[in-house]
């Protein structure tokens, strides 16, 4: 089995994106109620009123007055060859958890250190968990991983959306929230306390935070470089309807800017055993 361990900022987004295309829905007489679904695609549903107008040859015909469009990534999956309204909403398994009425799907586990993330989209398969937090000092160029990942059972939050795996490190109290979106996917890590003094380990104060992520049986993927921010660089990851881009992180309870996270190339392979 083969791993690539990858680091991310404090939120790593994976998003999908599918082709434009469209069928009809068919025409439904909205006369005197509420708009009708004229057409549907991936990404789109158009509507209007419709009323159904008969001329003195007796012949009927359609008129569609006011018709505007709906735009958002994946609002529509295809269910039985129709374009059927996404959900984003996680049901319950008897193994964890899953989100199946979208473009994408995603497969959560019970237990977050036992159960790696599914993630499905069109024939592609992508697995992947965190493996852990890290420190990586640019004065030195040395790294050190500073917490990793242990068990924790995930909890459905009320949005439904959203599934939290409570204090999931070793030796550091945080925790990771996954939450699935009709189009893309994110996973956070809520620190819930200071972070080890870098210093007090061995590194200089001018250190980053990593996020080490594991991509079990995934193909290399296509690496975009993204523009510098103030020396740091940052990447595209590319696993074909698959995207890791840029991420955001914030600070709990004070209002300002998010800072932007830098998805970064593979650093090491690991053997399948730990």
């Amino acid at each position: 089995m083969r791993r690539i361990l990858y680091w991310f900022g404090l939120v790593a987004a994976l998003a999908s994106a599918v082709g434009a295309q469209s069928v009809s829905n068919g025409t439904v007489d909205s006369a005197g109620g509420s708009p009708a679904l004229l057409d549907a695609g991936a990404n789109h549903r158009r509507w209007g009123n419709v009323t159904l107008i008969t001329n003195a040859l007796g012949r009927t015909q359609y008129r569609t007055n006011g018709a505007y469009q709906e735009i958002a990534t994946g609002l529509n999956y295809l269910s039985n060859g129709v374009w059927t309204a996404s959900s984003d909403e996680i049901q319950i398994t008897p193994t964890g958890g899953q989100a199946v009425f979208g473009q994408h799907s995603v497969v959560f586990g019970t237990d977050i250190a036992n159960s790696p993330v599914v993630h499905t989209i069109s024939d592609r398969v992508l697995t992947s968990r965190i493996y852990g937090l890290a420190y990586f000092d640019y004065a030195s160029g040395n790294g050190i991983l500073i917490a990793q990942l242990t068990n924790s059972t995930g909890q459905l939050l009320p949005s439904l959306n959203q599934v939290l795996y409570p204090n999931c490190f070793s030796g550091l109290s945080a925790s990771v929230r996954m939450e699935y979106a009709k189009g893309g996917f994110s996973q956070d890590v809520v620190l819930n306390e200071q972070l080890p003094d870098p210093v007090a380990l061995g590194l200089s104060g001018n250190v980053v935070v990593q996020i080490w992520s594991e991509f079990i049986n995934a193909a290399d993927p296509a690496i975009t470089e993204l523009p510098a921010v103030e020396g740091l660089t940052a990447q595209r990851l590319d696993f074909g309807n698959l995207q890791i881009g840029l991420g955001r992180a914030f600070t709990i309870g004070v209002d300002g800017p998010p800072v932007v996270v830098y998805p970064k190339s593979p650093l090491i392979s690991i053997p399948a055993a730990r």
